[in-house]
């Protein structure tokens, strides 16, 4: 009797003290950031974003990271992503939930991200999964205002075709509005 106790002891015990050392999904993903030297922090989770570590970037998520935690100067995660072009980290931010729209401090978004950079596949999934158009910073720049300002043709159609509200009347090198000249010119002219 006592050796079967005991051997119900071990197959019961056993299983539950290995899973209590491995502990739950979120702290083995935390391990392995620790492993790879990655720090659990947002700072890091938004670097490696931007260096478009995906590997990086789902054991921050498996270990519970918001997908739209931002660094210390208020960029998020997916914003420099899309800046740098790093469409497996954008998917894998939008899949985990991560806000299409949200915003750096500065009210940039993943949108104008893509678009400074020129990046069309990344601008066509972030428009294809409802990115918003004409959202302005607060510069009140717009996707399509980087997209000219970064001389990005490609991009600004695709921003255009997609509905973007134009706001330059003519081609890229004619200002919509005159350049007043400095009194010494206009003085000469």
């Amino acid at each position: 009797m006592l050796k079967k106790l005991a051997v119900v002891s071990v197959l019961v015990v056993m299983p539950l003290l290995i899973l209590a050392a491995c502990g739950t999904a979120q702290q083995r993903a935390q391990r392995k950031l620790e492993q790879r030297g990655i720090p659990f922090t947002e700072d890091a989770f938004v670097e490696n974003a931007y260096k478009g570590d995906s590997d990086a970037v789902k054991l921050f998520l498996d270990a519970g990271m918001n997908p739209n935690a931002a660094n210390h100067d208020g960029r998020p995660a997916l914003v420099a992503a899309a800046l740098e072009g790093r469409e497996t980290v954008v998917d894998q931010l939008l899949d985990a939930r991560g806000d299409i729209n949200v915003k750096t401090k500065e009210g940039q978004t993943a949108l104008m991200g893509a678009a400074v950079n020129g990046n069309p596949r990344v601008v066509n999934m972030l428009l294809s999964r409802g990115a918003e158009l004409d959202t302005k910073d607060a510069h009140d720049f717009t996707a399509l205002m980087y997209a000219d300002g970064a001389h990005k043709p490609e991009v600004r159609d695709l921003l255009v075709k997609a509905g973007a509200k134009d706001w330059h009347p003519g081609p890229l090198e004619t200002p919509a509005k005159p350049i007043p000249l400095p009194k010494k010119q206009a003085e000469k002219s």
